[in-house]
């Protein structure tokens, strides 16, 4: 254990962050015990500094980064132990150890911007044990995990996702890993800007008639092989993407007060037998979307982002649809400034005062649309909807 310790440069007595090495340090112990009377102990201090290596996104200290500071104490703890590991080999050891690193982080340089989200979902419940509880975990639960994750994102820096030792990998190799982890953060920020300014517009809705309630209450039910509820997307389907046309489209929508019988939007079982479920979700594969950017009306939006909304995260989640559409709608219909301005008003969690604050931040007709789409799933709840929905209609 003491020679974990000095790989990992821990000392005795001292606390040890979940964030910064605690589960680390538990698998290399754990794993070290068990090779214990295998392999040498030399060979234990390459595992140790392997597994030390994927204690993720670490900033330089004192002109040093992670991989320098490795590679010093191996060679420490090679003199306090007395372990036959010349500098030759503790060279290669951290750039094993490095390569080992950047191939645990190695989602964040994915050239598919779905594919990151994917995986970056599947982590929500990790952190937050709410969202385990699929069918109960309410707006509250929901937007506190969108804001950590948000937040996360925001002061994530992409230099030190990946790193490089004595050049392994060498320079163009690293800089194109950083530059495509940077990309994949500024997607994956504006995404989590989108939900969560979606899940905000619930929040005050739940909040101004009656309280916090749980998610399915104001969305539906998740989609279940042979079971179709009524949900979101039966009121409010964002439109495909276009250059001149998406913002015009979703005010139309904004315009129209569209009912479960409705045609727009609308999912329809086309099963032979009549009882299937075609709902977008579990059962539908992703939508293949253009990638690119444009200038509406409304200013910049990102095609990427609206469309990774609109069509889909590459695989589903336990907790949530893989497409978004009340958040699609609202990007496409407010544009990148809209949404940054709305997102000053979002708080946690939310009081009456926030709720009217967001609400107000986001045009009328996308009240009054998203209020009397909630309305016809949240029926214990439809009268002070409609009300929500008339007010902000006149």
């Amino acid at each position: 254990m003491s020679l974990i310790m000095s790989v990992f440069g821990f000392e005795g007595g001292q606390e040890l962050n979940p964030f910064l090495g605690l589960n680390e340090f538990l698998s290399a112990a754990l794993a070290c015990r068990c090779l214990a009377g295998t392999v040498d102990l030399g060979h234990i201090a390459e595992i140790a500094a392997c597994i030390e290596m994927t204690i993720p996104f670490r900033k330089p200290k004192d002109g040093k980064d992670c991989a320098q500071l490795l590679f010093e104490r191996m060679q420490s703890t090679r003199d306090s132990f007395d372990l036959d590991l010349p500098d030759d080999r503790l060279v290669v050891a951290t750039q094993r150890a490095v390569a080992m690193a950047n191939r645990d982080v190695g989602n964040f340089s994915t050239e598919d911007p779905a594919h990151f989200l994917s995986n970056t979902w599947i982590l929500l419940p990790e952190s937050n044990i709410t969202l385990r509880h699929t069918l109960v975990f309410r707006i509250s639960n929901f937007t506190l995990a969108l804001k950590k994750m948000e937040g996360f994102f925001s002061f994530l820096d992409p230099s030190v996702v990946y790193v490089s030792f004595r050049g392994s990998p060498s320079d163009e190799t690293l800089n194109d890993l950083t530059e495509r982890a940077r990309q994949n953060l500024g997607v994956a920020l504006k995404y989590m800007r989108c939900k969560l300014l979606g899940i905000s517009v619930l929040a005050a809705l739940a909040e101004l008639t009656g309280g916090d309630a749980p998610v399915a209450m104001f969305l539906g039910d998740l989609p279940e092989p042979g079971y179709v509820s009524p949900s979101i997307e039966d009121f409010i389907l964002p439109p495909p993407f276009d250059e001149t046309s998406v913002v015009m489209a979703a005010k139309e929508q904004g315009g129209e007060q569209n009912g479960p019988d409705s045609s727009v939007g609308r999912r329809k079982d086309t099963s032979k037998n009549g009882k299937g479920n075609d709902k977008e979700g579990k059962d539908s594969g992703r939508e293949k979307c253009p990638q690119s950017k444009a200038t509406t009306e409304v200013g910049s939006i990102d095609k990427t982002v609206y469309n990774l909304l609109r069509c889909g995260r590459e695989a589903e989640s336990s907790f949530d649809l893989k497409h978004s559409p009340l958040a699609a709608y609202l990007y496409g219909l407010m544009g990148d400034a809209g949404l940054e301005a709305s997102l000053e008003y979002v708080v946690h969690p939310m009081t009456k005062e926030g709720a009217r604050k967001v609400l107000d931040s986001v045009p009328n007709d996308a009240v009054r649309k998203i209020a009397n789409a909630c309305a016809g799933i949240a029926l214990t709840r439809a009268e002070k909807l409609r009300e929500i929905a008339k007010e902000y209609g006149d």
